[in-house]
Formats: structure tokens, C-alpha cells, sequence
């Protein structure tokens, strides 16, 4: 199986966020959505949070 790196806009991984974040939707459901891996969407989440806190 081949995988296939991806290279997502700004605006759609800004997009995506804002659905799980500020929205409450389900990775999953978002994922499906805009045809993004669930991983993929969560480590854009997680990259989010982790800059918000950074001192």
C-alpha cells in the first residue's frame, strides 16, 4: 500500500479546526467531511494547543 503526503492550504487546516474546536463535531465526522485522515486532523489540533500555550 502507498501512501500519499498530502499538502493541505492554511485556510482548510484553519477550516477544520475551527469544526472541532469552536463547532464540538466529532474528528471523525469532520474528517469525512473534507476528506482528511482523522490522525492528520487530530495532529492539527493538537499542534494548535500546544502553540496556544507555549510561554
Amino acid at each position: 500500500m502507498t501512501t500519499l503526503n498530502r499538502i493541505y492550504s492554511n485556510e482548510l487546516k484553519q477550516q477544520v479546526i475551527i469544526e472541532v474546536q469552536q463547532h464540538n463535531r466529532l474528528i471523525s465526522d469532520v474528517a469525512k467531511q473534507y476528506s482528511v485522515s482523522a490522525k492528520t486532523i487530530y495532529q492539527w489540533v493538537r499542534k494548535k494547543i500546544i502553540n496556544l500555550y507555549r510561554i
